[in-house]
């Protein structure tokens, strides 16, 4: 596969632009896209991992005593029940027969754990992401769900795979990063979406989120930031214009990005979140805004 880089951007809080090819200026994929954010959000996100523990529960499984490479095959498939400040959550280690990492991520367990997550989200100013993304793709509403914090020291080469599929163009996975390794090359393999020989890299930076949407091709890219004790953490949520119609499609891609809640199990959960976070017509859709970082 030829390999292509997808240079950094300055964009400024709300704008979106497509994820691009150097050489050409062609989009990588019709449903590849990025927006800027106020900075503001990385330093409330990252204070409220650093309150609730997360921030060192991350450094300890990547970095700290569960090293994949020291802990055989069997440590490649880590399943926990966490309780964080009152608050149930749950860690998963990367499958250890489709992906060689030490990635990890972390996520609610349950309906009052996502609410008290969602309040950071809404201090930290992800309203407006909501407005931006919705008037930008003409969304009829939105509703922010599936959150979790993601990091990882050590990967090999990720399987190229997508995160939202058969949902009209109406399911987006938001990346958001909070701490980004120093001295690393693009860290995100990114396909073409129409020619599959054409493959590159993408290199997050911060104050600018990568959205994956329908059939954005993807995956992680080869790196070791272990020599050096660093880890790369990122927070991630699915927002999406929820209906009967691509529940289903919305549902089928927690098989590979499993997480407690909400379970795929009981669609009806989901589906009765649709539009609860954002609606051109009724400014009151917002995400909680309780005093979450100081409970």
């Amino acid at each position: 596969m030829t390999e292509e880089c997808c240079s950094q951007v300055d964009l400024f809080e709300g704008e979106i632009r497509n994820i691009r090819w150097d050489t050409t200026g062609e989009n990588v994929s019709q449903n590849l896209h990025m927006i800027g954010l106020n900075p503001k959000m990385r330093e409330t996100l990252l204070e409220y991992c650093d309150n609730m523990g997360i921030t060192q529960i991350m450094k300890e499984v990547t970095i700290g005593s569960d090293d994949y490479e020291h802990q055989g095959e069997d440590a490649l498939d880590v399943h926990t029940d966490i309780r964080l400040r009152g608050f149930d959550w749950y860690i998963q280690r990367a499958d250890g027969v489709r992906w060689k990492s030490d990635m990890h991520w972390i996520s609610p367990s349950d309906a009052i754990a996502e609410e008290n997550f969602l309040e950071a989200f809404g201090q930290a100013g992800f309203d407006q992401v909501l407005e931006s993304v919705g008037v930008h793709f003409g969304y009829r509403h939105l509703a922010a769900y599936h959150l979790s914090i993601i990091a990882v020291s050590h990967s090999d080469p990720g399987e190229m795979h997508v995160d939202c599929t058969n949902t009209g163009a109406k399911a987006i996975n938001i990346i958001i990063p909070l701490i980004l390794a120093n001295d690393t090359g693009p860290e995100l393999a990114v396909r073409d979406g129409m020619d599959k020989t054409k493959a590159g890299k993408y290199r997050y930076q911060y104050n600018v989120a990568p959205m994956l949407g329908d059939d954005a091709y993807h995956g992680t890219g080869a790196v070791d930031y272990s020599p050096r004790c660093e880890m790369r953490m990122a927070a991630t949520l699915f927002v999406a214009d929820i209906d009967a119609t691509n529940i289903g499609s919305i549902l089928d891609r927690f098989v590979c990005y499993p997480q407690a809640y909400p379970p795929a199990s009981n669609p009806e959960i989901l589906l009765r979140t649709a539009g609860r976070h954002w609606d051109p017509n009724d400014p009151s859709k917002k995400l909680p805004t309780a005093a979450a970082l100081n409970k």
